[in-house]
């Protein structure tokens, strides 16, 4: 606009990864319309497949990925530093670190925070620590005005000085604050509702450590403003606390016969001692793929390549290209960051913030030239080669794979959104209807439900549909409903 003789100049030589690596990069990205068109040319030799791992659940996905990383490096192939971790959202680390501590590989977490050590993960964790034991005096401190309940430093540094002088707990001392000589109604009056509060917590009443945890989510409400909010920050702040509630379930029935708040606590702290295991050749990196641009690993794993997750749901909810197209980017930049093998990771179901539910694979997966391994029945086998269990190739534009069952992926039709059959419907006289009564379906957060009702016309379609979560039925216009059709009854 401003000068003359514009040149562009495109840099498309890629000196660090693979020609397979820049492939199934160039695939995914040339989706995209928002850029200017370039092709990756590779000056390192083939190198092997990019690799798509289907597992059963979360835990087995983790658990492979530590088994796997720490076989390389026993042998000699790799040291800990050759390994990278991405994932979309923060809260998905929790399990991949629970993995890596279990089978003893160390890792560190880059620009940002081990899981239980963000501050909403530990503010949770401090209501625990005061449910189970009163006299916490850190736990106190940390909580008492946390949310914000308009208690003061000066306030509990009074409440502090009278407890150490009186031999008071701090719970107690707030339960008994009315006797407090110099403190005014207003304080003592929240010192007190916040003390009433707390004794109103127990594991004895609540019956599981979820149960308990999720009473003082509903009741502090903590959460609410985060819910509220679009950005993401906050909404990473709601998936940590709600990844905590995940852990509390997964604790709940591990310990069935024998819940304790005391033994989920220690699990917790365990948990986010990293400095515990050897470090003789640096260590596993970890890191949310807006951390990663810019850096380089021999070995990097995208985990939890699915829908709502990558893309992330906002993107698919707002229906704006511009987001949708910002989360393809993350991923390229994910898969541009390794330097000699590349795996993408997805799971038949997955426990996450809170709840159990099936996935959908990413639609980015069908843009990317891959190889499918399906492992969700198997136990991990060092001396395996994963070939052995590849899908059979597939033509992208005749079928889309899915994960259903314990099995092996099928291959189905290539399935649309609620908008796109509607589309399809208006640009064509002969179109069938989008969706018919007794249909299945599938909501991205809901999953699998039944066509019970249509109503409305043209744009103001609607379609209800009776879900096999127990959810009540729930109507939905065609036009904006993220539903996908996966077959008839």
């Amino acid at each position: 606009r401003d000068f003359d003789n514009v040149k562009i100049v495109r840099l498309e030589k890629n000196y660090r990864s693979t020609p397979n690596i820049l492939k199934a990069a160039d695939s995914l990205i040339a989706n995209n319309v928002h850029r200017k068109a370039k092709s990756l040319i590779a000056e390192n030799p083939e190198g092997e497949p990019v690799e798509l791992l289907n597992f059963y659940d979360g835990p087995q996905e983790a658990g492979w990925i530590a088994q796997h990383i720490r076989h390389q490096v026993e042998t000699g192939e790799r040291d800990w530093s050759d390994f990278a971790i991405f994932y979309r959202i923060n809260a998905l680390s929790r399990s991949i670190e629970l993995a890596l501590l279990k089978h003893q590989v160390p890792y560190q977490v880059a620009s940002g925070l081990a899981f239980y050590e963000r501050a909403e993960v530990k503010t949770m964790l401090a209501y625990l620590r005061l449910v189970h034991n009163p006299a916490d005096r850190a736990a106190f401190m940390r909580i008492v005005n946390t949310p914000a309940r308009g208690i003061g430093k000066k306030t509990v540094t009074q409440l502090v000085n009278w407890t150490d002088r009186e031999g008071f707990t701090l719970l107690d001392a707030a339960a008994q604050v009315a006797q407090h000589p110099d403190l005014k109604a207003r304080p003592i009056k929240l010192l007190t509702a916040f003390a009433e509060m707390m004794q109103q917590f127990s594991l004895a009443d609540s019956g599981s450590v979820a149960e308990l945890l999720k009473t003082i989510i509903d009741r502090i409400m903590i959460t609410a403003p985060w819910m509220a909010s679009h950005e993401e920050k906050d909404q990473q702040r709601l998936a940590n606390v709600e990844e905590l509630l995940t852990s509390a379930k997964q604790f709940d029935r591990e310990f069935e016969d024998d819940v304790s708040l005391e033994t989920f606590l220690e699990s917790t702290s365990l948990a986010g001692d990293v400095d515990q295991l050897e470090d003789n050749s640096g260590r596993v990196t970890l890191m949310t793929l807006h951390a990663a641009k810019g850096l380089e690993y021999p070995v990097v794993y995208v985990v939890a390549v699915e829908q709502n997750l990558l893309p992330h749901e906002r993107s698919l909810q707002s229906g704006e290209l511009h987001e949708l197209e910002e989360e393809r980017r993350l991923l390229f930049v994910g898969v541009t960051r390794a330097e000699e093998k590349l795996y993408l990771t997805q799971t038949y179901r997955r426990e996450f913030r809170g709840q159990y539910l099936h996935t959908i694979p990413s639609d980015f997966l069908n843009e990317m030239e891959l190889v499918r391994i399906d492992l969700i029945d198997q136990e991990f086998d060092p001396t395996a080669s994963l070939l052995q269990f590849a899908a059979e190739p597939e033509e992208k534009s005749e079928s889309k794979l899915i994960s259903q069952g314990f099995g092996k992926p099928l291959a189905l039709p290539p399935i649309m959104t609620g908008a796109e059959l509607l589309n399809k419907r208006a640009n064509s006289e002969t179109a069938v209807q989008s969706f018919t009564v007794g249909m299945q379906v599938r909501h991205p957060r809901l999953g699998l439900g039944t066509v019970v009702d249509l109503g409305g016309s043209a744009r103001l379609q609607t379609v209800t549909v009776e879900f096999d979560s127990e959810e009540p039925p729930k109507k939905f216009v065609v036009a904006k409903c993220p539903l996908q059709p996966v077959g008839i009854h």
